[in-house]
């Protein structure tokens, strides 16, 4: 899930053709997903309340804080990723 530029169908159809399994399949999608899809439905809800009641503005900044969270974790992440990639094959 977080491969950049392929599209999530595609991912799927790959997914079942090779010999992942169930469970690790459906831990990284739980891993993958829920993140952003947290921050997305918290910005929405905190954007309505904020146009109904101005008060409410502190929620958008704590959803583009975790936005900003999320990003910057999966860019650790891939960081990471590619510099044990390069070791284990020097």
């Amino acid at each position: 899930r977080l491969i950049p530029n392929v599209m999530w169908d595609i991912q799927n159809l790959a997914l079942g053709l090779t010999n992942v399994r169930f469970k690790d399949y459906f831990l990284a999608t739980i891993i993958g997903i829920m993140p952003f899809s947290f921050a997305v439905v918290y910005f929405g809800t905190s954007f309505t309340s904020a146009l109904i009641n101005p008060k409410n503005f502190g929620g958008i900044i704590v959803s583009i804080v975790f936005f900003s969270g999320v990003y910057i974790f999966q860019k650790i992440l891939r960081k990471q990723k590619n510099v044990k990639y390069y070791y284990s094959n020097t």
